[in-house]
Order: C-alpha cells, then structure tokens, then sequence
C-alpha cells in the first residue's frame, strides 16, 4: 500500500526492443528441423521397407530355383531330360517367378562302362531387367543353379 511514493509503477512499461519476434523466429527454425527429420525418417523407412522386400524376394528366387534344380534331376532320371524347359510353380509365393532348365548330357566310357553326366541348370526370375537407371531394375531379382549329376 503505498501513500506517498505510488507513480514508480506506472512509470516502467513494457516496450519492445531488439528481441521483439525472437520467439516466433526460434519456433519456425524447430518446426523446419523437426519436418526436414520427419521427411528424413520417412525416406529411410521406405527405403528400408523396399530392402526387405527384395530380400524376401530374392529367398524366394533361390527357392525356386532350388526346385527347378530338382525337376531336372528327376526329368534326367526317369528319362533323357530336355535341352531347356520353362516353367512356373503352384505355390502361391513362388507362382510368380519364371523358372528355366537347361539340362545337357554328356556321355564317356569309364573301364568299359559308358558313364552319363547331366549337367542342370535352373535360373528362376522375378521382374523385369530394365537397363541401368530406369526405375523399374529396383524390381527385378535373379537367381541360377546348377548341378552336375551322374546317373
């Protein structure tokens, strides 16, 4: 309660000086660092999610070709297997790749015995091969095995 001496509070008002809108400026800067990280984050979680799909593709191509590989071996041992047979596979997440054998005999005598090697060769794919920089070679995976079997 002051009697005497009151004026002093109304003589130091607010008044803007230099740092007038700093806090606006230092909230814009915060909002684009935390929108450039977020768009930062969303890139490498799509770029991730694309490198595991690949992967998984890629199992699957290799599988594929591992039963293509075992068709020609049973092709080569009820029956003289053919030069190269295509194919596709029932199952539902190998149904979508293209699988090719390639079978080749070659036969020799051994001490009066004639010996026959089939060599096998499966290649499963999956895609399109595009050329280097179009967009669609991300998409594209390629697997080959082979065997050589004597019967």
């Amino acid at each position: 309660m002051c009697l005497k001496y009151c004026s002093y509070k109304h003589k130091h008002k607010y008044t803007r000086g230099k740092e007038s809108g700093f806090l606006l400026m230092a909230s814009i800067f915060i909002m684009v660092v935390l929108s450039a990280s977020v768009v930062v984050m969303m890139k490498m979680s799509l770029l991730q999610s694309a490198s595991n799909s690949i992967g998984i593709q890629s199992k699957r191509a290799l599988l594929a070709a591992q039963a293509g590989l075992e068709w020609g071996v049973y092709q080569a041992s009820v029956s003289s297997c053919a030069a190269s047979s295509s194919f596709t596979l029932s199952e539902v997440d190998l149904s979508d790749f293209d699988i090719v054998v390639t079978c080749t005999m070659t036969s020799f005598t051994e001490f009066s015995t004639t010996v026959n090697l089939y060599s096998i060769e499966s290649v499963a794919q999956w895609g399109t091969y595009q050329s280097a920089g179009e967009e669609a070679m991300s998409d594209y995976v390629y697997r080959k095995v082979n065997a050589v079997v004597e019967i």
